[in-house]
């Protein structure tokens, strides 16, 4: 927790210099790339969407279809009236 009597205070960092690679270490790390690199595998073309068949998904199984509000409640009913019974 934060009391009222202190302060948010961010301080700042000192800023590095940067320091540009020299012609051994850039071609170094150019070597080193170079043998880390991932080939790309040349996927097959695939076919067109017209030559895919088209395949009928199953129906969803019918949930149950209950008309109205107190056929519901004759069917599910609270749990206070199941305990009276």
């Amino acid at each position: 927790m934060v009391s009222a009597n202190s302060r948010y205070e961010v301080r700042n960092r000192r800023l590095r210099d940067h320091k540009f690679l020299d012609e051994s270490e850039q071609e170094a790390w150019r070597q080193q790339a170079m043998q880390e690199e991932v080939t790309p595998i040349e996927k097959h073309d695939t076919a067109s969407d017209e030559e895919y068949s088209v395949v009928e998904e199953e129906p969803e199984p019918p949930s149950p279809f209950i008309p109205d509000y107190e056929t519901f409640l004759r069917r599910f009913p609270s749990i206070q009236q199941q305990e009276s019974m």
